[in-house]
């Protein structure tokens, strides 16, 4: 797995976003956690509780560790999440998507994952660059600066911020 994720800000952002927002159910397109490698639903004092859905799309299904079926409540490698989920518009709505660290995967790929999650989910975390590349595509309006102190990130309420 190349795309192991060590930024310190991001794993906060990550974890905060979620705690503070309230959510219930996440999807976490990527599986964060185990990208950060995490063992549990913790790191850096920080933890998602244990009453909130996690649905993982796993980018890395060639690395599977016993510890994230724990971790993830659903997991769904890639091409299933977008064959049988995506393309065939099955509706499964969330709190939060999770679109962090995805910008060096397939442009379709990224482009249904978007338009998925603003169809289904009532918010989207993100990179700040991200989401100026979709503010450029119109796919949406704007978004919410979140400073971690060192970086920007983005929040989007797709209800809100939703373009074309």
């Amino acid at each position: 797995m190349d795309a192991a994720i060590t930024d310190k800000d991001l794993i906060y952002f990550y974890f905060e976003m979620i705690k503070k927002s309230g959510a219930l159910n996440v999807l976490d397109v990527g599986m964060f956690l185990k990208r950060i490698g995490a063992v549990s639903r913790q790191a850096m004092g920080c933890e998602i509780d244990a009453k909130v859905q996690l649905c993982g799309i796993d980018l890395y299904p060639d690395v599977q560790l016993a510890v994230y079926d724990r971790i993830y409540d659903i997991i769904f490698p890639q091409k299933l999440f977008i064959n049988e989920i995506v393309d065939k518009n099955k509706s499964i709505n969330f709190d939060i998507a999770v679109l962090l660290g995805i910008e060096n995967y397939e442009e379709e790929f990224i482009q249904k994952t978007w338009k998925y999650s603003l169809d289904n989910v009532a918010a989207i975390m993100t990179e700040q660059r991200m989401a100026d590349m979709q503010v450029k595509k119109g796919v949406i309006t704007g978004y919410y600066p979140v400073s971690t102190g060192e970086r920007t990130y983005a929040w989007i309420p797709t209800m809100e911020l939703r373009g074309n």
